[in-house]
């Protein structure tokens, strides 16, 4: 391009010396077409590369705006796959809040639920019984949880907690009655049952003990003892689970 502007100089400086030697003789008109020609060419070259730079700029313009561009779509990525992230930090927190929760309803129900441990049963008729005599009563009114045997009349314990337990004894006109309800050999209620009137009474002894799994709870005589029983006058055994 810079060739062709000194071209241009050099033919317009060359036809102004000629016409001022020749007087009014247009000795270059003709070169008067290649000299438009040529001015025409310059200011298309000057166009062009106007244009050339115009593209130049739009280019960097357009990569400007594509960077930005891809600079964004990363950022949103990178937001998108923090907020995933911390979606699944919050779910497994949570869960894991819940599981610890819930063991610890579990744990509380457990703890509060009472099992359905209760039993009576009494005697089917009368008997005269030697001292330290296992009181069997072989008669079951009721026995929830299997824990009472009338074959023995022995009650085994099968949950830890307080329980308690009475026991009913009526006597044979003036003969005595000597009991106790015995934990594992261990007396935890202990009465006497007499009347010098030849009258058939009857009394109660009961107590609250706290157990253990495996221990064992019967009445026994601490004595000769001659024990009435009748369709009007039932003796009795009975305990309960009150607590764990």
């Amino acid at each position: 391009m810079h060739f062709l502007k000194y071209l241009s100089a050099y033919v317009v400086l060359f036809c102004h010396q000629h016409v001022t030697a020749a007087g009014n003789e247009p000795a270059c008109s003709k070169f008067d077409y290649e000299e438009k020609l040529l001015g025409k060419m310059i200011r298309m070259e000057v166009k062009m590369e106007q244009m050339v730079n115009e593209i130049k700029k739009t280019k960097d313009d357009v990569l400007a705006i594509t960077n930005d561009v891809t600079q964004t779509v990363q950022n949103a990525e990178h937001n998108i796959h923090e907020f995933h992230r911390n979606i699944n930090e919050t779910i497994n927190k949570f869960a894991e809040k819940f599981e610890q929760e819930k063991a610890k309803i579990t744990a509380l129900s457990d703890k509060s639920f009472i099992p359905k441990i209760a039993f009576n049963a009494r005697l089917s008729s009368e008997v005269n019984l030697g001292a330290n005599v296992k009181v069997v009563f072989d008669t079951v009114l009721m026995n929830e949880g299997e824990g009472y045997d009338k074959t023995s009349g022995i009650f085994s314990v099968s949950q830890d907690g307080v329980y308690f337990f009475s026991a009913h004894l009526c006597n044979q006109g003036d003969k005595v009655v000597h009991y106790k309800i015995v934990k594992d050999d261990e007396a935890i209620a202990v009465s006497t049952l007499h009347d010098l009137d030849n009258v058939y009474t009857c009394n109660s002894v009961s107590t609250v003990a706290m157990l253990k799994t495996g221990e064992q709870v019967w009445v026994q005589t601490t004595d000769v003892s001659y024990i009435f029983a009748s369709s009007y006058r039932w003796d009795t055994f009975l305990g309960i689970l009150l607590n764990r």
